[in-house]
């Protein structure tokens, strides 16, 4: 992916590429003790960093074992690619989650499809068009419209800022009668 749309699709999946031949591919090979801790304790960050995040968002987190060993498993990065390969499927019905009945991973979940399979600038994109149809038609919001309407502010997502900016896009969804 050398040309230039190809290093724009493809600008923000470098870790997860990289990770799978320096970290997945390497512990595969490795089948010591050192290996089996690294591999435990890479996942207890990922889960330390899910139930963080998810109390900085005011948001509910589970704490049921199946959960919290998911969540740390995908956050951690030593299954590589094949997360943001699961992500992908998923915005489109068909991946882990789908099949098993499962919840969607939390790390995917405020991405579209198109910022899913393309990155960020193209997430951008799809918000920026969400919203301004939105604006233009009926004047009908929901409540996805104005989550898009937060995503497109700057450092909106920014632990500090987060909370302040969250409880503000709920007193104007309040304000203006968006309910779901």
């Amino acid at each position: 992916m050398s040309s230039e749309a190809g290093k724009f699709f493809t600008q923000f999946k470098s870790f997860a590429v990289s990770s799978t031949s320096r970290t997945m591919l390497t512990a595969l090979q490795d089948k010591d003790m050192n290996t089996i801790m690294g591999v435990m304790v890479s996942v207890g960050l990922g889960t330390m960093a899910y139930v963080v995040k998810r109390k900085a968002a005011d948001k509910e987190v589970d704490l049921s074992v199946e959960n919290l060993l998911k969540e740390g498993v995908d956050r951690s990065g030593v299954l590589g690619v094949l997360p943001e390969m699961n992500g992908i499927l998923e915005k489109m019905n068909v991946g882990f989650g789908n099949m098993t009945g499962g919840k969607q991973l939390s790390r995917f979940a405020s991405r579209n499809v198109l910022g899913q399979i393309a990155g960020p600038s193209a997430g951008l994109l799809q918000d920026v068009t969400q919203t301004i149809s939105s604006l233009a038609s009926e004047g009908v919001l929901k409540k996805s419209d104005t989550a898009a309407m937060k995503r497109l502010l700057p450092y909106q997502n920014l632990i500090y800022l987060r909370f302040l900016l969250e409880k503000a896009k709920d007193g104007i969804d309040d304000s203006i009668g968006i309910r779901k």
